[in-house]
């Protein structure tokens, strides 16, 4: 494969499909756009937040995929607390696979890195091998002025672009004191395939909902997202309406023993 398949990006991430998620989705349309002109490599981990089968190396045409074992599925969410922990535990195989792909494939020109930890190895690994080097933040950090903070500001200083998810990260690396000539802004897109206006009433009876007016959140249940302030909006709603929330996260348990209690019209 190695003397057929000659890649010029790679993609660093700690998450792929089939895992389910915004970056996963996200990066599921940019390699479907990229493969149709280079070949592309990914390397990334098994599904971290969904129990799902996966193969190790994966071709789809001009993309290759790079699952690189590691222990501990489930261990993503419980680490969400200790920053400093979860670093610790997804930057070590990232880092190993990133490695092997750009001793194995010198075709590779350019590395985009997806977070922190992607970012942190892009930028130890682009610098030694002389790569061009691209960092998505994907998320907003929350990044504070201590020691986690100026390794940050090293990792996303030292690529040649940093682009960001939103304006919110896009502040936050400024904060962070990245220079404005590297930020870019690339907010994700949707695939109008796949999602599509439909019949209301028919995918509310393929799913089993009522004929109700529904509000549905999907989503990691993490304070991050959101999802305490929807259960005190839901207060707020006549019971007409019904909600739904689906998703994983290290919240579930404590969100499913919640009762509310909606106001009468």
């Amino acid at each position: 494969m190695s003397d057929m398949f000659k890649p010029k990006i790679v993609i660093l991430s700690i998450a792929f499909r089939p895992n389910v998620g915004g970056v996963e989705t996200h990066l599921t349309d940019l390699t479907n756009e990229i493969k149709q002109k280079y070949q592309v490599l990914v390397v990334t981990l098994p599904p971290i937040t969904t129990k799902v089968a996966t193969k190790t190396i994966e071709r789809d045409g001009n993309l290759l995929i790079w699952r690189i074992s590691w222990f501990g599925n489930g261990l993503f969410n419980i680490l969400l607390k200790w920053p400093i922990l979860e670093f610790f535990y997804l930057t070590p195989p990232l880092f190993v696979g990133l490695l092997i792909a750009l001793l194995k494939y010198p075709s590779i020109q350019v590395i985009h890195a997806q977070g922190f930890s992607g970012g942190f190895t892009t930028a130890i690994l682009g610098k030694i091998f002389g790569k061009k080097t691209l960092v998505s933040t994907a998320y907003v950090f929350h990044f504070k002025d201590d020691f986690y903070g100026r390794i940050a500001r090293w990792v996303f200083g030292s690529a040649d672009r940093v682009l960001c998810v939103s304006e919110a990260s896009m502040e936050e690396m400024r904060k962070l004191g990245i220079v404005k000539e590297k930020l870019g802004k690339c907010p994700y897109w949707v695939d109008l395939e796949i999602f599509k206006p439909t019949d209301k009433q028919t995918a509310k009876k393929k799913v089993g909902w009522s004929s109700k007016f529904s509000i549905l959140f999907i989503g990691r249940l993490v304070r991050e997202k959101g999802v305490f302030e929807l259960l005190e909006a839901i207060k707020l709603v006549p019971k007409e309406i019904n909600f739904y929330i689906i998703g994983d996260g290290i919240l579930k348990k404590e969100i499913q023993q919640i009762q509310i209690k909606k106001v009468e019209n």
